[in-house]
């Protein structure tokens, strides 16, 4: 039922670039190219009503996909890619030509190499020499780094020539970025408690402990936040997570009156 498959070609975890996966697959582009050729070929037979276990999946994935009696339409879904500048160093018009092989749907470029991982300031000239380059395709380009608010967002759009951008790290505990505005504190634990209550509903299965570092990203930018950080990062659950909020609004309130 999923809109699109987006192929991480960007991915800066040392473990998995070590094995030649992530960013890694910048340093090797005729397997990078056959792995995405490779997704696309399977979309498109997937659309055209092959099976799973036509596919050659494991008994079990079958199965429970199967079980689940899913009613998916199946269609030719676009297949996305998203990347770096490089690996140990800024290569992407290269990148970008051998990626335009594939014909993707869109490509977005995060403005640092994996050596960089999120150190120092995004290169959004890099990222503007590679969109250049990819919008004499059809294929869409998106940029990636250093984007603080949607002013800062519009500004690169014009600026650097892409066709939109992403947003990471800055809507960290703060999904109020994609409204243009900024949320005071109360907000900001109110929809602490309300995230940890669909985290809960969502993966029942999954340990609170996954939870832990929203809510840590959510008690940011005003006084009291480091010490609610710490009380919070011993919550079990939402229920315990809401009790600890709300012990701390109360004694916020008590200074207030005081």
């Amino acid at each position: 039922g999923f809109d699109g498959i987006d192929i991480n070609l960007g991915c800066p975890d040392k473990n998995v670039a070590k094995r030649g996966g992530g960013a890694g697959l910048i340093k090797t582009p005729e397997l990078a190219k056959d792995i995405v050729k490779s997704v696309k070929r399977g979309v498109k037979e997937w659309s055209e009503g092959k099976s799973l276990s036509e596919f050659g999946l494991p008994e079990n994935i079958v199965y429970r996909v199967a079980s689940k009696k899913l009613k998916v339409e199946r269609r030719e879904m676009p297949v996305s890619i998203k990347t770096r500048i490089g690996y140990d160093k800024i290569v992407i018009e290269d990148w970008a030509l051998h990626l335009l092989e594939t014909e993707p749907a869109n490509i977005s470029i995060h403005g640092r190499t994996l050596k960089q991982m999120y150190t120092g300031e995004a290169d959004w000239e890099a990222i503007a020499r590679a969109a250049e380059i990819i919008k004499k395709t059809e294929t869409l380009v998106l940029g990636n780094g250093d984007v603080k608010d949607l002013r800062s967002a519009e500004e690169k759009i014009k600026k650097y020539g892409v066709d939109g951008v992403l947003i990471g790290r800055a809507a960290f505990g703060n999904p109020w970025i994609f409204a243009g505005r900024e949320a005071d504190f109360g907000e900001k634990l109110d929809v602490a408690i309300e995230h940890a209550k669909y985290f809960e509903s969502i993966f029942p299965e999954k340990k609170f402990y996954t939870m832990k570092k929203h809510l840590a990203w959510y008690a940011h930018g005003f006084s009291g936040a480091r010490d609610l950080r710490v009380k919070l990062m011993s919550a079990e659950n939402a229920e315990e997570c809401e009790k600890i909020i709300s012990e701390f609004k109360l004694g916020i309130s008590s200074l207030t009156l005081e």
